[in-house]
């Protein structure tokens, strides 16, 4: 989210944890798509870090999807 928190498959964890998470991940299914939500206002330098991070650790695709958490219906 725009504040830096992360989470993978619903669970909070920190970007020094993601790599080993990711390399599991991409370790137990072969041609895993990596799915990357964010929020609009997400620093760059975060973005480009996670996809890095999820290439070391032997990720290919993505799919990436940006947007803005609504505080108020219809906002």
């Amino acid at each position: 989210d725009k504040s830096g928190s992360l989470e993978l498959d619903g669970k909070a964890l920190s970007i020094e944890a993601l790599p080993a998470h990711l390399e599991k991940k991409v370790s137990e299914k072969k041609n895993t798509v990596i799915s990357i939500h964010a929020d609009k206002a997400i620093e760059f330098e975060l973005f480009g870090k996670v996809i890095g991070l999820a290439k070391q650790a032997g990720a290919e695709d993505f799919m990436l999807a940006t947007g803005v958490e609504k505080s108020e219906p219809g906002s």
